[in-house]
């Protein structure tokens, strides 16, 4: 799920997926409100087994930071594919799908 202001619209803002396959996400500014200082994190992660899909965050699990993918963006006001945003982040993340 992701939290943001009112200023974004994002879609899709949640979901279950249950292969690799990419997921297209679009952020739409909402009333030209832009701020430079803006930023975007989206977050994944493995639903661990039996857990209940409406606590998926709280779970034990997610304490762990290695358990959560995370990706930092810094938003413009220009139209752009995600593919070509620039990630904040330094780290590296490897995700398995097995």
């Amino acid at each position: 799920m992701l939290q943001l202001g009112t200023s974004y619209i994002v879609n899709p803002s949640r979901g279950i997926f249950s292969d690799c396959k990419p997921v297209k996400v679009t952020i739409r500014l909402v009333r030209n409100r832009f701020h430079p200082l803006h930023k975007l994190i989206l977050q994944a992660m493995k639903i661990p087994a039996g857990c209940d899909l409406n606590n998926a965050w709280k779970h034990e699990h997610m304490k762990n930071p290695e358990s959560m993918h995370t990706i930092a963006f810094e938003l413009s006001t220009m139209l752009m594919n995600i593919d070509y945003t620039e990630n904040v982040g330094t780290d590296e993340v490897n995700v398995d799908c097995a």
